[in-house]
This record gives C-alpha cells, sequence and structure tokens, in this order.
C-alpha cells in the first residue's frame, strides 16, 4: 500500500507500468467512466479524486469530501456528468463532475 494507483498498458499477456498517480492515503475504490475518458478514485481519507486519462491530468483532488467514513464503492452514470460515492455512513452523494460540485445526499 503505497497511496498510488499504478496504470498499465497491456500487450498480450504483458504488463508494463505506463503511470503512477500519487495520493493523499491508501486508494479504496477506483472507476472508469463507461467512455472510459475519466477515472475516478477514493482514498482512505474519504476523497474523490478525477483524472482525464487521456493524458492523466487531474481534474479535482479532494474536491469532493462529504462522506463521514470510507467511501464503499463509485460509480459514473452513463454520460459521465455525474459520479455516485457510497460510504460506511450509508450515504449516496451523487456529484456533478461539470461544475464539481454535490448534487444530492441520500441517507440510507
Amino acid at each position: 500500500m503505497d497511496n498510488k494507483v499504478h496504470i498499465f498498458s497491456v500487450n498480450g499477456t504483458t504488463l508494463s507500468p505506463l503511470r503512477e498517480l500519487e495520493h493523499r492515503d491508501v486508494v479504496t475504490r477506483l472507476t472508469y467512466s463507461h467512455d472510459e475518458r475519466f477515472l475516478g478514485t477514493a482514498d482512505n481519507m474519504k476523497n474523490i479524486t478525477r483524472y482525464q486519462l487521456l493524458n492523466f491530468e487531474l481534474i479535482g483532488r479532494d474536491m469532493w469530501c462529504y462522506h463521514a467514513a470510507t467511501v464503499t464503492d463509485l460509480a459514473f452514470s452513463l454520460d459521465g456528468k455525474k459520479l455516485a460515492s457510497v460510504a460506511i455512513d450509508t450515504h449516496l452523494m451523487i456529484h456533478q463532475t461539470v461544475n464539481i460540485t454535490k448534487v444530492k445526499q441520500v441517507k440510507g
């Protein structure tokens, strides 16, 4: 556990290191958008970060820090305009990816 997301390229059965994405804490979850343009990650400090995969550009580090407990899953909407997160705190958060805001919070 080194506080990084390790990105590899695949050629047949060979994996080659491509990039390492630094995080503030251990990464607990990650998800790709359906169009494979974005990567969403959550770390052990409950921070959610989004990257553009074309050049691995950091779009918003720790912009969504609304959960009170460990994030247990992430999922992009089909159009990539929203990113949902759920956590042990029993909340579902729906985040707007365009202007990086929390759209909705639902208590489980």
